[in-house]
């Protein structure tokens, strides 16, 4: 079938609209119609090449759509449903059966490759391959193939035009909070940048009664909106060290974690100098720089330092449990958004990475 898509032509090149042909799905997949995609920092950094993948290359990964089509082995599933496309994991290595789907052992084969595992594509322009199956799904096109494990199906009722971002951003934020650093009421948070998925960290760690929940950025106008979501105190990092105000102001001692979301290695060393002894610090960023480098006096007294792409949640369970605790919490995370068509997927991205817009999220014509 035809589909319109944004294609990535080469790295680091703005993305192109195209008229693209999409197999039909096969009796393990499932076609969905794509209504909106969010862009995130993993499309950023694909472009970019900060993560390394072929091209041309049609991207996008937290969207929500409308099942179309189902194949014929699939079950649970059928035309019409609402769903929210996620990352894909096999569901039969141990990491996936102990219920740890993001650490599948088959995770980069299934969502990073740009074709099936079989190494057959998914689309074509003419008679050339595009890469596409990015996180099993390439959403900045208006119809994808998915997979029943990396589908969730959500209630009716909810608004499909910003749903995707639960598939990561939002899931990622909470997920790492809840799942990785499991923090006790009264426990110290750090969060470094201010982006969807460190915001829906701030919000969480509120709800788990964290404190104090300190968000560093340079941007003051993103600090009010990080303190809107939870946070007790904001740092401006272009004005003042936020490690030496964490450790000499804030806290006696510094904080028990650190989620740090930008890749940056200046950020990563001071969010490892913000942690009091033996604390913890994630970054889920894919960083920006060829290696690590941080600085190793702030490596001791039994810190950690973990890298997580994608937080280690069962997407099933998990993201019908936040849109219960958005709607709980009557919560509204649209103001943090703003909406483009997807011929305007340029702006959006230049947009995003200049922080004038935290999500952007691309609605597909209809």
């Amino acid at each position: 079938m035809k589909v319109t898509a944004a294609v990535l032509p080469e790295p680091r090149m703005k993305l192109e609209i195209k008229e693209l042909e999409l197999d039909s799905p096969g009796d393990n997949e499932i076609l969905v119609r794509v209504v909106a995609t969010g862009i995130s920092d993993i499309d950023l950094a694909a472009i970019s090449q900060a993560l390394p993948l072929p091209s041309p290359i049609v991207l996008g990964h937290e969207s929500a759509g409308i099942i179309e089509s189902v194949g014929y082995n699939i079950k649970g599933f059928q035309p019409g449903d609402p769903v929210i496309m996620t990352f894909n994991s096999c569901g039969t290595c141990n990491n996936c059966l102990a219920g740890q789907p993001a650490y599948c052992r088959r995770f980069m084969q299934l969502n990073f490759l740009g074709h099936r595992e079989d190494g057959s594509f998914t689309m074509k322009d003419g008679k050339k391959h595009v890469a596409a199956s990015f996180c099993s799904q390439s959403s900045f096109a208006d119809h994808a193939i998915a997979y029943p494990r990396n589908l969730v199906k959500i209630p009716p009722s909810f608004p499909l035009d910003h749903a995707g971002v639960l598939g990561y951003s939002f899931s990622n934020g909470a997920g790492i909070v809840t799942h990785h650093f499991k923090p006790m009421a009264g426990q110290g948070i750090a969060v470094f940048g201010t982006n969807a998925q460190a915001l829906s960290a701030i919000f969480t760690a509120s709800l788990l009664g964290c404190e104090p929940i300190i968000a560093v950025d340079h941007l003051d106008s993103r600090l009010k909106i990080a303190e809107a979501w939870g946070a007790s105190h904001s740092i401006n990092n272009s004005m003042s060290s936020p490690w030496e105000v964490i450790f000499n102001e804030i806290t006696d001692g510094g904080v028990d974690y650190c989620l740090e979301t930008t890749g940056n290695n200046e950020t990563i060393t001071q969010a490892m100098a913000s942690l009091k002894t033996g604390g913890k610090c994630i970054c889920s960023a894919i960083n920006q720089a060829p290696a690590l480098e941080i600085d190793n006096t702030f490596c001791s007294m039994g810190k950690s330092l973990e890298f997580v792409l994608m937080a280690n949640y069962q997407p099933k369970l998990f993201i019908p449990a936040l849109i219960s605790q958005f709607k709980k919490e009557e919560f509204s995370y649209d103001s943090i958004m703003k909406n483009y068509p997807l011929s305007a997927i340029n702006q959006a991205i230049e947009d995003m990475q200049n922080g004038s817009v935290i999500k952007p999220v691309i609605q597909m014509p209809r």
